[in-house]
């Protein structure tokens, strides 16, 4: 078999998780914007405007029992309320919670990122020009 039909043999038999960012009780104003590492801090994929409206939406597989790095970034002068989730096939927001401004801060590092369940919405907001590092670990079925 050539490398293209291997390829396509693991992408078909690949499960496919969704990580993404969706408006909550706090508004819709916020622009995400994700990037996806490893736990190694290796780049694996980004996204600004793929989910709804200025939210960001990331599907892609994702090995089971790893733990990966989510940054997500305020890159307009547009800061605010977002939620977040991990899963197959997402379906998130909008989330009818306000959550603190500062309820998961400090999260400007990996060494700080916020644990982010597993097929959880986790509600938070993002101040002008910040940062915010979740982790989130993928389950063994």
């Amino acid at each position: 078999s050539t490398w293209d039909e291997l390829l396509t043999d693991y992408y078909a038999d690949a499960t496919y998780y969704t990580i993404e960012t969706f408006a909550n009780g706090g508004g819709d104003n916020a622009d995400t914007y994700l990037v996806l590492f490893t736990e190694n801090s290796n780049y694996i994929y980004e996204d600004d405007d793929s989910g709804s409206s200025l939210y960001s939406k990331l599907i892609l597989p994702l090995a089971s029992g790893d733990t990966y790095y989510i940054l997500n970034i305020d890159v307009q002068p547009y800061p605010g309320y977002y939620s977040i989730l991990a899963n197959i096939g997402g379906g998130g927001g909008p989330s009818p919670e306000t959550p603190d401004q500062d309820a998961y801060e400090p999260n400007n590092t990996t060494a700080d990122a916020t644990l982010l369940p597993y097929d959880t919405v986790q509600d938070h907001y993002l101040s002008l020009y910040e940062q915010d590092w979740l982790q989130v670990t993928i389950p063994i079925p």
